[in-house]
Protein backbone atom coordinates (compact mmCIF):
# COMPACT_ATOMS: atom_id res chain seq x y z
CA UNK A 1 0.00 0.00 0.00
CA UNK A 2 2.65 2.34 0.70
CA UNK A 3 4.70 2.16 -2.68
CA UNK A 4 1.73 2.61 -4.52
CA UNK A 5 1.08 5.24 -2.75
CA UNK A 6 4.75 6.77 -3.62
CA UNK A 7 3.79 5.54 -7.32
CA UNK A 8 0.66 7.60 -7.69
CA UNK A 9 2.25 10.56 -6.33
CA UNK A 10 5.17 10.21 -8.49
CA UNK A 11 2.42 9.70 -11.52
CA UNK A 12 0.43 12.97 -10.44
CA UNK A 13 3.85 14.97 -11.27
CA UNK A 14 4.73 13.40 -14.25
CA UNK A 15 3.78 14.98 -17.66
CA UNK A 16 2.21 12.37 -19.82
CA UNK A 17 4.30 10.89 -23.32
CA UNK A 18 3.15 12.95 -26.35
CA UNK A 19 2.60 9.68 -27.99
CA UNK A 20 0.79 7.66 -26.00
CA UNK A 21 -0.42 10.50 -22.90
CA UNK A 22 -0.19 7.18 -21.10
CA UNK A 23 1.96 7.35 -17.41
CA UNK A 24 3.55 4.70 -16.10
CA UNK A 25 5.45 4.01 -12.99
CA UNK A 26 7.08 1.21 -11.53
CA UNK A 27 8.48 0.81 -8.08
CA UNK A 28 10.92 -1.85 -7.62
CA UNK A 29 11.37 -3.11 -3.96
CA UNK A 30 14.85 -4.76 -2.86
CA UNK A 31 17.34 -5.61 -0.09
CA UNK A 32 21.15 -5.18 -0.72
CA UNK A 33 23.22 -7.63 -0.26
CA UNK A 34 27.08 -7.43 1.30
CA UNK A 35 29.45 -7.72 -1.86
CA UNK A 36 32.33 -9.79 0.58
CA UNK A 37 29.77 -11.82 2.76
CA UNK A 38 27.27 -12.34 0.10
CA UNK A 39 24.83 -14.22 2.92
CA UNK A 40 24.52 -10.77 4.90
CA UNK A 41 22.10 -8.07 4.26
CA UNK A 42 23.15 -4.81 4.55
CA UNK A 43 21.28 -1.57 5.94
CA UNK A 44 20.01 -4.10 8.71
CA UNK A 45 18.39 -5.88 5.82
CA UNK A 46 15.99 -2.81 5.25
CA UNK A 47 13.61 -2.99 2.20
CA UNK A 48 14.72 0.02 -0.41
CA UNK A 49 12.81 0.75 -3.40
CA UNK A 50 13.41 2.80 -6.94
CA UNK A 51 11.53 4.59 -9.14
CA UNK A 52 11.04 4.12 -13.29
CA UNK A 53 8.44 5.79 -15.66
CA UNK A 54 8.22 5.06 -19.51
CA UNK A 55 10.16 7.51 -21.13
CA UNK A 56 8.71 7.79 -25.08
CA UNK A 57 11.03 8.81 -27.99
CA UNK A 58 10.02 8.85 -31.93
CA UNK A 59 10.52 6.21 -33.28
CA UNK A 60 8.33 4.17 -30.31
CA UNK A 61 10.64 1.02 -30.40
CA UNK A 62 13.31 3.91 -29.28
CA UNK A 63 11.26 4.46 -25.75
CA UNK A 64 12.26 2.65 -22.21
CA UNK A 65 8.93 1.27 -20.59
CA UNK A 66 8.97 2.16 -16.32
CA UNK A 67 9.73 -0.96 -15.77
CA UNK A 68 12.84 -1.43 -17.41
CA UNK A 69 13.36 1.88 -16.55
CA UNK A 70 13.29 1.22 -13.02
CA UNK A 71 15.71 -1.68 -13.39
CA UNK A 72 17.77 0.00 -15.21
CA UNK A 73 18.25 2.82 -11.93
CA UNK A 74 18.44 -0.52 -9.50
CA UNK A 75 21.37 -1.60 -11.67
CA UNK A 76 22.82 2.10 -12.02
CA UNK A 77 22.97 2.35 -8.21
CA UNK A 78 24.17 -0.97 -7.53
CA UNK A 79 26.52 -2.13 -10.46
CA UNK A 80 28.02 -5.19 -8.76
CA UNK A 81 24.20 -6.20 -8.71
CA UNK A 82 24.45 -7.71 -5.00
CA UNK A 83 20.64 -7.20 -4.54
CA UNK A 84 17.63 -9.27 -4.29
CA UNK A 85 14.39 -7.54 -5.91
CA UNK A 86 11.47 -7.98 -3.79
CA UNK A 87 8.63 -6.47 -5.41
CA UNK A 88 7.48 -4.93 -8.62
CA UNK A 89 4.76 -2.43 -8.53
CA UNK A 90 3.40 -0.53 -11.75
CA UNK A 91 1.12 1.86 -11.74
CA UNK A 92 -0.59 3.53 -14.69
CA UNK A 93 -3.48 5.71 -16.33
CA UNK A 94 -5.34 2.74 -16.94
CA UNK A 95 -9.04 2.06 -14.86
CA UNK A 96 -8.34 -1.53 -15.68
CA UNK A 97 -5.03 -3.71 -15.29
CA UNK A 98 -3.05 -3.38 -18.64
CA UNK A 99 -0.70 -6.36 -20.31
CA UNK A 100 2.89 -4.88 -21.11
CA UNK A 101 3.65 -3.37 -24.14
CA UNK A 102 5.07 -5.35 -27.14
CA UNK A 103 8.98 -4.49 -26.24
CA UNK A 104 8.40 -5.98 -22.57
CA UNK A 105 6.55 -8.77 -23.86
CA UNK A 106 9.59 -9.66 -26.20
Amino acid sequence: KKYMQLAREYRLRMRAPEQSSFRVVSIITFRVYDLIRTSTLMHNGALQHVFGCNIEATPIRASVCGERCALFNLVAKYPAQNFQIDTVYILTDADEPKCSGLLCLD
